[in-house]
Protein backbone atom coordinates (compact mmCIF):
# COMPACT_ATOMS: atom_id res chain seq x y z
CA UNK A 1 0.00 0.00 0.00
CA UNK A 2 1.05 4.00 -1.02
CA UNK A 3 0.13 6.73 1.20
CA UNK A 4 -2.27 9.11 -0.52
CA UNK A 5 -1.27 12.46 -1.58
CA UNK A 6 -4.39 14.04 -1.41
CA UNK A 7 -3.34 16.55 -5.15
CA UNK A 8 -2.93 13.22 -6.54
CA UNK A 9 -5.71 11.44 -5.53
CA UNK A 10 -8.51 10.10 -7.96
CA UNK A 11 -11.91 11.08 -6.51
CA UNK A 12 -13.77 9.14 -8.53
CA UNK A 13 -12.46 5.46 -6.73
CA UNK A 14 -13.80 7.56 -3.13
CA UNK A 15 -15.57 4.42 -1.75
CA UNK A 16 -17.13 7.13 0.86
CA UNK A 17 -19.01 8.91 -2.74
CA UNK A 18 -19.37 5.60 -4.39
CA UNK A 19 -21.68 4.66 -1.11
CA UNK A 20 -23.54 7.67 -1.24
CA UNK A 21 -24.31 7.28 -5.44
CA UNK A 22 -26.53 4.10 -3.92
CA UNK A 23 -27.68 4.85 -0.46
CA UNK A 24 -28.21 8.87 -0.93
CA UNK A 25 -31.52 8.96 -1.57
CA UNK A 26 -33.79 10.23 0.79
CA UNK A 27 -36.15 7.34 0.35
CA UNK A 28 -33.83 4.30 -0.11
CA UNK A 29 -32.51 5.65 3.24
CA UNK A 30 -36.16 5.30 4.27
CA UNK A 31 -36.86 2.04 2.99
CA UNK A 32 -33.67 0.78 4.97
CA UNK A 33 -34.68 1.80 8.02
CA UNK A 34 -38.20 -0.03 7.49
CA UNK A 35 -36.35 -3.02 6.32
CA UNK A 36 -34.56 -3.20 9.56
CA UNK A 37 -37.09 -2.77 11.05
CA UNK A 38 -38.90 -5.76 10.15
CA UNK A 39 -40.94 -3.99 6.60
CA UNK A 40 -41.73 -6.26 3.85
CA UNK A 41 -44.56 -5.70 1.87
CA UNK A 42 -45.13 -2.98 -0.48
CA UNK A 43 -48.21 -1.44 1.36
CA UNK A 44 -46.48 -1.24 4.30
CA UNK A 45 -43.87 0.52 3.25
CA UNK A 46 -46.14 2.77 1.62
CA UNK A 47 -48.14 3.85 4.61
CA UNK A 48 -44.82 4.00 7.01
CA UNK A 49 -43.05 6.27 4.45
CA UNK A 50 -46.16 8.30 3.22
CA UNK A 51 -44.64 8.20 -0.69
CA UNK A 52 -46.40 7.17 -3.49
CA UNK A 53 -46.72 4.16 -5.23
CA UNK A 54 -45.27 5.19 -8.18
CA UNK A 55 -42.02 6.59 -6.16
CA UNK A 56 -41.72 3.61 -4.22
CA UNK A 57 -42.25 1.61 -7.15
CA UNK A 58 -38.94 2.81 -8.61
CA UNK A 59 -36.96 3.08 -5.64
CA UNK A 60 -37.96 -0.36 -4.86
CA UNK A 61 -36.96 -1.73 -7.83
CA UNK A 62 -33.26 0.40 -7.97
CA UNK A 63 -32.63 -1.06 -4.75
CA UNK A 64 -32.95 -4.43 -6.53
CA UNK A 65 -30.93 -3.40 -9.01
CA UNK A 66 -28.51 -2.55 -6.66
CA UNK A 67 -28.51 -5.86 -4.57
CA UNK A 68 -29.75 -4.12 -1.53
CA UNK A 69 -33.27 -5.96 -1.68
CA UNK A 70 -34.77 -8.79 -2.95
CA UNK A 71 -37.98 -9.86 -3.91
CA UNK A 72 -39.85 -12.74 -2.75
CA UNK A 73 -43.15 -13.66 -4.29
CA UNK A 74 -45.96 -14.45 -1.35
CA UNK A 75 -49.67 -15.21 -1.72
CA UNK A 76 -52.83 -15.08 0.83
CA UNK A 77 -55.54 -17.85 0.44
CA UNK A 78 -57.93 -15.95 -1.73
CA UNK A 79 -56.21 -13.23 -2.85
CA UNK A 80 -53.72 -12.06 -6.00
CA UNK A 81 -49.81 -13.16 -5.33
CA UNK A 82 -47.90 -10.33 -4.19
CA UNK A 83 -44.25 -9.47 -3.62
CA UNK A 84 -42.52 -8.78 -0.54
CA UNK A 85 -38.86 -6.95 -0.49
CA UNK A 86 -36.18 -8.23 2.07
CA UNK A 87 -32.38 -7.48 2.51
CA UNK A 88 -30.17 -8.77 0.69
CA UNK A 89 -26.22 -10.13 2.77
CA UNK A 90 -24.96 -6.67 1.24
CA UNK A 91 -28.24 -4.63 2.28
CA UNK A 92 -28.34 -5.92 5.94
CA UNK A 93 -24.03 -4.94 5.78
CA UNK A 94 -25.15 -1.27 5.78
CA UNK A 95 -26.44 -1.74 9.14
CA UNK A 96 -22.98 -0.45 10.38
CA UNK A 97 -23.87 2.87 8.15
CA UNK A 98 -27.26 3.08 9.44
CA UNK A 99 -26.12 2.68 12.94
CA UNK A 100 -22.96 5.27 12.95
CA UNK A 101 -25.54 7.83 11.47
CA UNK A 102 -28.11 7.23 14.49
CA UNK A 103 -25.15 7.39 16.88
CA UNK A 104 -23.96 10.92 15.29
CA UNK A 105 -27.53 12.26 15.21
CA UNK A 106 -28.30 11.10 18.45
CA UNK A 107 -25.27 12.46 19.61
CA UNK A 108 -25.32 16.09 17.68
CA UNK A 109 -28.96 16.84 16.21
CA UNK A 110 -31.40 15.27 18.90
CA UNK A 111 -31.52 17.90 21.72
CA UNK A 112 -31.56 16.93 25.67
CA UNK A 113 -34.66 15.48 26.47
CA UNK A 114 -36.26 14.76 23.29
CA UNK A 115 -37.24 11.70 22.18
CA UNK A 116 -35.30 9.19 19.76
CA UNK A 117 -34.30 5.72 18.76
CA UNK A 118 -31.12 4.52 20.74
CA UNK A 119 -29.66 0.82 20.16
CA UNK A 120 -29.07 -1.18 23.30
CA UNK A 121 -28.15 -5.28 23.43
CA UNK A 122 -31.22 -7.83 23.34
CA UNK A 123 -31.79 -9.21 26.76
CA UNK A 124 -29.22 -6.70 28.48
CA UNK A 125 -30.48 -3.56 27.47
CA UNK A 126 -27.30 -2.14 27.62
CA UNK A 127 -26.52 0.40 24.93
CA UNK A 128 -24.50 -0.31 22.40
CA UNK A 129 -21.56 2.18 20.05
CA UNK A 130 -19.84 1.12 17.19
CA UNK A 131 -15.96 1.06 17.77
CA UNK A 132 -13.16 1.36 15.13
CA UNK A 133 -11.17 -2.17 15.48
CA UNK A 134 -8.01 -3.06 13.44
CA UNK A 135 -7.51 -6.34 11.74
CA UNK A 136 -6.49 -8.16 14.72
CA UNK A 137 -9.81 -6.78 16.80
CA UNK A 138 -8.20 -4.56 19.05
CA UNK A 139 -10.11 -0.87 19.46
CA UNK A 140 -8.38 1.94 17.68
CA UNK A 141 -8.63 6.04 17.52
CA UNK A 142 -9.67 7.99 14.92
CA UNK A 143 -6.15 9.84 15.47
CA UNK A 144 -4.40 6.71 14.75
CA UNK A 145 -6.25 5.97 11.08
CA UNK A 146 -4.75 6.78 8.01
CA UNK A 147 -6.02 6.23 3.81
CA UNK A 148 -3.49 4.45 1.81
CA UNK A 149 -4.55 3.54 -1.67
CA UNK A 150 -5.15 -0.48 -2.06
CA UNK A 151 -5.94 -3.33 -4.20
CA UNK A 152 -9.06 -5.05 -2.94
Amino acid sequence: MTEINPEEMNRDLCPVMKTVSVIGDKWVMRVLRESFLGCKKFDDFQENLGVSKSVLSRKLQRMIETDLLYRKSYKIPGERRRDEYRLTGKGWDLIKVVLAMMEWGNEHLIESGDRTLKVVERGSELPVRLSLLNETGKATDWYSLNLKVDQK
